[in-house]
């Protein structure tokens, strides 16, 4: 269920991602932060893996399109620092609480 309205948001952001304003750099930072987030967190649990250089690979692949047509790479590089944060916070949220549950306060 979670899966299919993260699609939808996902679609949703994604749609704009090649607009030559502020909403295409948004539309483009928001899931590279995902991809970088998701990376950092398992390169700096598991180390490198298949996971990881998937995650790297499509990020480059998501900048390279994206950018390609809205023009504002270093805009949406901006952008994406702070969407990292926000996406490693994001991916291991549900790690944070299955601990918690787990383990107790």
């Amino acid at each position: 269920m979670l899966a299919a309205v993260a699609g939808v948001g996902f679609g949703l952001i994604g749609s704009t991602a090649g607009r030559p304003d502020w909403r295409g750099a948004v539309a483009t930072a928001v899931p590279l932060g995902l991809l970088l987030g998701d990376a950092y967190r398992r390169l700096s649990g598991w180390g490198m893996d298949v996971a990881v250089a998937t995650d790297i690979v499509l990020a480059i692949v998501l900048f390279t399109v994206a950018t390609r047509r809205n023009r504002g790479s270093l805009l949406t590089l901006l952008l994406t620092v702070g969407a990292t944060v926000a996406g490693f916070v994001v991916v291991s949220a549900p790690d944070f609480l299955e601990q918690l549950l787990i383990e107790g306060l």
